[in-house]
């Protein structure tokens, strides 16, 4: 992976993906810093990469939703704007628009930016289109091209 476009990985739960993905995601920070570049350093500032799965983004969201005016705009921001994001286990939890409205967003901006974006998910590549919609799904295909699809069994139940 040249640290420069998306990755996207699909499979059941206890294939590999989240830990595989993070093994990248972990690689890319160590490569800019072992390069001495600035990877938190943006236009508009510092920024950080950011690893989070889905129930921890729908948790924050709700927190905020009645909390501060614009609270919702600004965390969505921190995961457009971030310079390396990895969205983990997408799908897995219940969906409401609003949050189908929020990955659009965030899949959107980072696209049109050209940011640096991991994700897993255990729904099908056509799950996941269905949930992104047709115009984000055909985004993600244009920097990621096909879904990695890890098979085999689940090797929390083989212990």
């Amino acid at each position: 992976w040249d640290h420069t476009g998306w990755i996207a990985a699909s499979a059941g739960p206890g294939r590999g993906k989240t830990a595989w993905l993070t093994s990248v995601f972990n690689s890319a920070v160590a490569d800019r810093l072992s390069q001495k570049e600035d990877l938190w350093l943006t236009e508009q500032g510092p920024r950080r990469p950011v690893w989070i799965n889905e129930l921890q983004m729908h948790m924050t969201m709700d927190r905020l939703g009645g909390c501060t005016p614009g609270g919702r705009s600004a965390y969505l921001q921190t995961l457009a704007k971030a310079p390396l994001l990895m969205l983990d286990d997408i799908g897995s939890g219940s969906t409401t628009e609003f949050k189908r409205t929020a990955l659009q967003y965030v899949i959107n901006e980072r696209y049109n930016e050209g940011r640096r974006t991991l994700i897993t998910t255990t729904l099908t590549p056509e799950e996941f289109s269905d949930l992104i919609g047709k115009a984000s799904s055909s985004r993600m295909a244009e920097v990621c091209g096909e879904f990695w699809r890890i098979r085999g069994p689940d090797r929390r139940l083989r212990r």
